[in-house]
């Protein structure tokens, strides 16, 4: 049976299972409101989120708290590049997992996946990526 989850987030639910400090890194960077969705079915899970802050500089400045710590057992990896910055991780070891983070003007977006193909998350990041664009206009 599939499951699935969303729902709003404030700066200290955004920094759960972060490093210490990282609520605070979001509050100083003009954390305004997050939203996650997730589902999962057998072995895929697609994660979807978007954390708004008040300017475009605040937005560049959580960027930094996920290009600086890269999450214990991922390496980075290679990615076409979305928004105006973006990284990429995966895991090392299971459970498999693949990581995008991007920032599009003042809001910071992540795609966290498992169980699927490369060319299915950079649709999904494609998707998420022109929602934001049009919303932000």
């Amino acid at each position: 049976m599939p499951s699935a989850s969303n729902g709003y987030r404030t700066a200290d639910q955004a920094a759960q299972g972060a490093p210490p400090g990282t609520a605070a890194r979001l509050a100083k960077a003009g954390f305004v409101r997050g939203y996650d969705a997730s589902w999962g079915a057998k072995a895929a899970l697609v994660g979807s989120t978007a954390y708004v802050f008040r300017t475009s500089a605040g937005a560049r400045e959580a960027f930094k708290v996920y290009r600086d710590t890269t999450p214990p057992g991922t390496r980075r990896i290679r990615f076409t590049a979305v928004g105006d910055a973006s990284l990429a991780y995966r895991s090392t070891r299971a459970p498999r997992f693949t990581g995008i983070v991007w920032r599009n003007g003042r809001v910071l977006s992540i795609i966290l996946t498992g169980g699927l193909a490369d060319n299915a998350i950079d649709e999904l990041v494609r998707i998420q990526a022109a929602r934001v664009r049009t919303a932000q206009r």
